[in-house]
């Protein structure tokens, strides 16, 4: 009877277990997900301090970042551009991931994107006034009239 409905104590539940049923199964699968998610993390952490332009050992990227040493060339790349690296990488991915979750809420709309809300297209417009209204030509001039024009739409 899989797919029939039964009336229990004044409300309706299903014969395949309802609500708290897929509920519960879903709190493994949801923990299972985090697990992997922050080992994807933890891993792309430790690559991202293990890999650069430099040939680092891995026993000075460890020492590093758990002691560090700076008369150690190794150590010290990795405490003055390694770790500095990763960081804002981290907090730009965890930045973008919050912005996007916040335009889904306002939005509320889980399919919302900047696209979808007029953000690029704004910022694209704003760049592309400056350019030929104003005659800017630096890198820099059009940063700043983007999140004008992204902004504004």
């Amino acid at each position: 009877m899989s797919g029939s409905t039964f009336l229990e104590k004044g409300r309706e539940t299903s014969a395949g277990g309802g609500k708290e049923a897929r509920r519960k199964r879903s709190r493994p699968v949801l923990a299972l997900g985090l697990l992997a998610a922050l080992t994807v993390l933890f891993l792309t952490t430790v690559a991202s301090l293990a890999i650069g332009s430099g040939d680092v050992p891995f026993r000075d990227v460890v020492d590093g970042v758990l002691d560090p040493d700076v008369s150690v060339k190794g150590q010290l790349i990795v405490q003055e551009v390694r770790i500095p690296r990763t960081v804002a990488g981290l907090l730009a991915g965890a930045a973008l991931g919050l912005a996007g979750t916040v335009m889904q809420g306002v939005a509320r709309n889980p399919l919302a994107d900047p696209q979808l809300l007029g953000v690029n297209a704004g910022a694209s417009v704003a760049v592309v006034c400056s350019i030929t209204l104003l005659g800017f030509t630096h890198a820099t001039q059009f940063i700043w009239f983007g999140f004008l024009g992204a902004l504004l739409a």
